[in-house]
């Protein structure tokens, strides 16, 4: 019976110290992710509820790929790179697939709050330039034209709280914030 108490004593003691041991940050990490309700989709979609002008819409909700070089064990920074784009069918006169694509690039700071072996929670910002080409469409000398258009303006990007769950190697994760990755972000992250 003792030998027995004792096998279960060191048995437990060497899992709690396993669970004890600090995290090993990567020095480089690698991710993708998808969101959804960045600000620009909410924009449009708003806009086209006020107008009535939309019959449907095709979102492709945001899609990221994301570099970060971890200074310390709480403190990263990197580049963020996303993809959106918005299909939507014109009214019954119209009969016009209307389109807007946004590519973001974005510098990206991430700090963590609590990191554990396998379990670790931080915020990230990230601000940057988005890309914005759209099709829609024109009236000029009695006739609808379809034209297409590109702007260039600010894009950001703030997540309060975001949760990871994983090893150093792969984790994935979850995003709550707003900004032009969206309201909920979930992906996977590659510590390389």
């Amino acid at each position: 019976m003792k030998k027995i108490f004792m096998a279960i004593v060191v048995l437990c003691t060497g899992v709690l110290g396993a669970n004890a041991q600090e995290y090993e940050t990567p020095s480089d990490e690698i991710s993708v992710s998808w969101g959804l309700g960045s600000g620009p989709m909410i924009a449009d979609a708003f806009a086209s509820g006020l107008t009535g002008s939309t019959e449907y819409a095709m979102q492709t909700g945001n899609i990221s790929a994301q570099y970060m070089h971890n200074l310390t064990k709480t403190l990263g920074i990197g580049v963020t790179a996303s993809f959106e784009g918005l299909t939507s069918k014109k009214n019954e006169t119209t009969k016009e697939d209307l389109s807007n694509n946004y590519i973001c690039v974005m510098p990206t700071a991430r700090a963590y709050w609590f990191r554990k072996s396998n379990i670790g929670m931080y915020s990230r910002v990230a601000a940057g330039v988005t890309f914005n080409s759209f099709d829609y469409l024109d009236s000029k000398d009695g006739k609808t034209v379809k034209e297409s258009k590109t702007e260039t303006g600010f894009a950001w990007q703030v997540s309060p709280v975001g949760l990871e769950i994983g090893s150093n190697k792969v984790s994935g994760f979850l995003e709550g914030g707003f900004g032009y990755q969206g309201l909920v972000i979930a992906g996977v992250r590659l510590g390389i």
